[in-house]
């Protein structure tokens, strides 16, 4: 193939790439809305009751997070939306819960004691009633089949947990009071970042808001003070201002969502994205490539593969 039809395809192939898809948890709607660049939203999912929290898997399943009021506290639940649209019952609690999906699908939950509830209390109308069963209090995993495995429970030590975040190797960062812990796919836990008695960045005895990781391995905290940090890999941490919910795409740039939403740069800069009065959790779906993308893709595999061989005679 012919040098200049291979600079031409890829030419094809990045004019015709799409950016990830950002989602956002619009609890004045009731809805999870698309919103694209400078603000305007596009209704995703609809018919939640003040929902707080979304995620996304490797195959656009998406997770919500509802919250509502009941007697005696409140009720959370964790609704899954499959790539086709259709709403399914994952887990409710009592109060807030941290989310985080991994490559293989797995979902994620952190709760505090007496959370997790199960299929004890009602769901939303429209959406069928959790099957998971009561589990352990700490975090857990939820496989796309819907069996639960308690994964990490809360100590004398760890009375409590908060935010979750995967990198792209499927560790699970869990935010404790002062302290980041990494758990490995195969069950390892180790202390990715202690705050206790640091005299800048201490946690005053709260586990962090939001977390997420880029593909360097640096991780993004927001403390209670809604200032995120920058830990890196060897754990240096560094103040990146005001912030709240975080989120990662998939090239794995961080964006930072408190009310406005905006992407926080390697050196710690910020580029505006959009500007709302409500926005605290977002979350990326990844477009599906082009019948134009595949057939560019294609066409340059069979020249790398030396497609002369199999041209007829």
């Amino acid at each position: 193939m012919h040098k200049s039809l291979v600079i031409f395809l890829l030419a094809a192939c990045a004019a015709d790439a799409q950016a990830d898809v950002m989602l956002v948890a619009n609890p004045k709607a009731g809805e999870i809305d698309v919103i694209a660049p400078g603000g305007a939203l596009t209704p995703f999912a609809t018919g939640f009751t003040n929902p707080l929290g979304v995620a996304t898997g490797t195959d656009n399943t998406v997770f919500v997070e509802t919250s509502r009021s009941v007697m005696g506290g409140v009720s959370n639940l964790i609704t899954r939306i499959s790539p086709s649209g259709q709403k399914s019952a994952v887990v409710v609690g009592e109060g807030g819960m941290g989310m985080a999906v991994d490559s293989q699908g797995d979902l994620f939950v952190s709760s505090t004691p007496s959370q997790l509830l199960g299929a004890g209390a009602a769901p939303q109308t429209g959406v069928p009633a959790p099957q998971t069963p009561a589990a352990p209090y700490g975090l857990s995993k939820i496989t796309p089949d819907g069996t639960l495995h308690a994964i990490l429970p809360l100590t004398a030590q760890h009375p409590s947990m908060w935010a979750l975040a995967t990198d792209n190797h499927d560790n699970v960062y869990v935010g404790f009071p002062d302290e980041i812990d990494k758990v490995t796919p195969a069950g390892d836990v180790s202390v990715f970042k202690t705050f206790f008695g640091d005299p800048v960045f201490n946690l005053n005895g709260y586990p962090p808001l939001a977390l997420a990781v880029d593909h360097s391995g640096n991780v993004y905290a927001t403390n209670f003070s809604l200032v995120v940090l920058k830990i890196t890999p060897q754990g240096v941490a560094t103040s990146l201002g005001p912030g709240y919910g975080l989120g990662v795409d998939s090239q794995g740039d961080i964006f930072n969502a408190n009310n406005s939403i905006s992407q926080i740069n390697l050196d710690g800069t910020t580029n505006a994205y959009a500007v709302t009065n409500f926005a605290q959790s977002i979350a990326f779906l990844v477009p599906e490539p082009s019948s134009l993308m595949l057939a560019a893709f294609g066409f340059v595999a069979l020249a790398a593969l030396g497609w002369r061989r199999w041209k007829p005679a």
